[in-house]
């Protein structure tokens, strides 16, 4: 089984193709299991669409909710080109993972898998670093199924785990897992200290040990 101080070290050191927009991802696949691993903010890009933050009604959905609308801009660029790939590898279990606004991406990665693969819902988890919410309050227990078998990752005080702020009717998608030190408030004015892909190897090995 991959663990996640192995999907960490991927995403700290892997070659990325690039897709959509300027969406950057991984694919690695052995024995049947396949890792779609999506890249962190590197580009103009990215960052514009971190910061289109207000919330959409995801359309065409039975169920209307609402999502960061940057991160679904630069999912829905990218969709069809990811999730044909992801099919053509036939795989019999996947690991959705990425770090930062990877993660947020990784996240609707996730329910995209759902709904087209569901015979593969019971075999495919995600797993966060650092991710950003990307999802409204707003009718969110009906749709929280899309997003079992998931594991977000929050090391110390990362402050990009609390953006978009909850006041602005963000959560995340399930309850996260923390690791390193105790948070106190004051770490969030240091927002480099915990986020780093390096900060949370070392702190899932301390975990581990």
């Amino acid at each position: 089984m991959t663990t996640n101080k192995k999907l960490a070290e991927l995403l700290n050191s892997c070659s990325w193709e690039t897709y959509g927009e300027d969406t950057q991802v991984h694919f690695e696949f052995n024995n049947g299991e396949l890792i779609v691993a999506f890249c962190g903010s590197n580009s103009k890009v990215d960052w514009k669409n971190n910061f289109t933050f207000w919330k959409k009604p995801y359309k065409r959905m039975k169920v209307t909710y609402f999502v960061h609308k940057g991160f679904l801009k630069a999912w829905k660029a990218c969709r069809d080109e990811i999730m044909d790939k992801i099919k053509s590898f036939n795989p019999s279990s996947i690991i959705i993972t990425g770090h930062s606004y990877g993660g947020a991406i990784a996240t609707f990665c996730k329910e995209d898998c759902w709904f087209q693969l569901p015979e593969l819902r019971d075999k495919t988890r995600l797993v966060t670093f650092g991710s950003p919410r990307i999802i409204g309050f707003f009718n969110y227990k009906k749709i929280k199924e899309r997003w079992e078998n998931s594991t977000l990752l929050n090391n110390g005080s990362d402050i990009v785990c609390a953006v978009p702020p909850w006041y602005f009717g963000y959560r995340h998608v399930t309850k996260q897992t923390r690791l390193g030190e105790t948070t106190h408030w004051w770490n969030y004015f240091f927002p480099t200290k915990y986020h780093m892909l390096d900060d949370y190897i070392k702190s899932i090995d301390k975990v581990t040990l």
